[in-house]
């Protein structure tokens, strides 16, 4: 999965824990089978299983954070979206009319200071920002808005993974009798 998603370089690949939702097939049979553990709230970006899984739950839920983490570092993350920019944002042909769209707005002007202060100063990862951001000024300047709201969308999903990392220490399901995990370690 974490390879297609490289490969592919679409920046923001929503990945999450699948749900079994009241009212379909899926909910249906796990619920025969006496695996159902609520009904779920739909949200399968926490770490919130809502069905009992064959697997082992600690396994699936250190799976999941291992995608986040490996798909939202910065390396990883940057990459993505330089192959993203290379693709989808190709230089204005030479002769022809380049937009004269403004992306420099207040707005963003402020989002582009923040970002600078928060990725390319406080944060521990400034060096990819700044190998990120020089690239984008040498390679990528006709497309520095998407590039710089990208960069921006990449440092929120950085911190909720981290944040995500943090919460995932536990299976979020109860212990059963078939899936009795309060014995086993749970790498943390």
């Amino acid at each position: 999965m974490v390879d297609f998603i490289q490969k592919s370089g679409i920046p923001v690949a929503m990945v999450g824990l699948l749900q079994a939702m009241p009212g379909t097939q899926l909910f249906r049979r796990l619920g025969k089978e006496g695996r159902i553990v609520d009904a779920g709230g739909g949200d399968n970006t926490g770490d919130k299983l809502n069905f009992l899984p064959n697997m082992d739950a600690a396994k699936l839920l250190e799976g999941y954070r291992s995608v986040l983490k490996r798909i939202y570092s910065c390396e990883a993350y940057y990459d993505r979206v330089k192959l993203y920019l290379n693709r989808t944002q190709p230089k204005p042909k030479v002769g022809e009319r380049k937009s004269h769209q403004r992306w420099l707005t207040p707005g963003n002007a402020r989002a582009f200071v923040t970002s600078i202060v928060r990725q390319g100063i406080l944060s521990r990862q400034r060096r990819s920002y700044w190998r990120f951001m020089l690239e984008v000024a040498m390679r990528y300047r006709h497309c520095i808005g998407a590039a710089m709201t990208l960069a921006v969308m990449g440092y929120h999903l950085q911190v909720m993974t981290s944040r995500l990392s943090k919460a995932i220490q536990f299976p979020a399901v109860p212990p059963s009798p078939e899936n009795d995990l309060s014995r086993e370690s749970i790498p943390g």
